[in-house]
Formats: C-alpha cells, structure tokens, sequence
C-alpha cells in the first residue's frame, strides 16, 4: 500500500505532462476515502464483500507469481 502511495506521488511529481500529474488522482483518491478495503483486499487477501474473486485458483496463481 505504501509503495502505490509513493509511486503515484512520484508520477504526479515527476510527470511532465498534465496528463500524467493527474492520472494517479482516482487511486489515490481512493485510497483516502476506502483504506480498510484495500488493506483487506491487498494485505490480508479477503474481500469484505464477497463480491471479488479473491481466492479463486487463477487469482492465487498469479499472486504466487
């Protein structure tokens, strides 16, 4: 989670085109107004609302990779 925070801060910082500045914005975004949800789906790989398919067998797999 910290290195999408990062990352998109750097891209903002670092773009040279007002697109690129802005394109980061929604993530981060959401990330401010929903942290739980990430944290569940990307730390502890669950979906609080049972709607994504976190842990089907294709889903693991590419994890593991």
């Amino acid at each position: 989670l910290a290195l999408m925070e990062r990352t998109s801060k750097h891209i903002i910082d670092l773009s040279l085109c007002g697109l690129g500045q802005v394109a980061p914005m929604p993530l981060l975004g959401m990330m401010q107004m929903y942290p739980e949800e990430f944290r569940a789906h990307i730390v502890d790989g669950v979906c609080p609302a049972g709607s994504c398919p976190i842990g089907a067998p294709h889903v693991a797999a590419a994890a593991a990779d």
